[in-house]
């Protein structure tokens, strides 16, 4: 497979997992637990999973786009490419739920 194939499949490869971290992070917080689908589903009504099952793969989802490079930079998208997602939103992501549970966790210690 020639590169521009393979550097084309990894941008669509992160775009599918950015999409899924955040519609699931942004669905977590209005609904808390909601059926988790990794896989094609083989039923109907799927049972709700726990939230920190979620929070586990929407982080699994995003450090692998960071991790692999799977997303350009804001700065190296073309117009055409302009509002798709990036290396940056995906940090954004990770960030807005990485950095208050860091604080939360800091503050139970020092109550302890």
């Amino acid at each position: 497979m020639n590169h521009e194939k393979w550097t084309k499949l990894n941008n669509f490869k992160g775009q599918a997992l950015f999409l899924r971290a955040a519609y699931y992070f942004f669905g977590v917080q209005m609904w808390g637990s909601l059926p988790l689908v990794t896989t094609a589903p083989d039923a109907a009504n799927l049972p709700n999973t726990p939230v920190p099952e979620v929070y586990n793969q929407i982080i699994a989802d995003l450090k692998e786009i960071i991790d692999n490079g799977y997303l350009p930079e804001w700065n190296a998208l073309a117009d055409v490419d302009k509002g798709r997602a990036t290396m940056s939103a995906a940090k954004s992501i990770l960030a807005r739920y990485t950095l208050p549970n860091h604080i939360i966790r800091k503050q139970a210690l020092l109550v302890m």
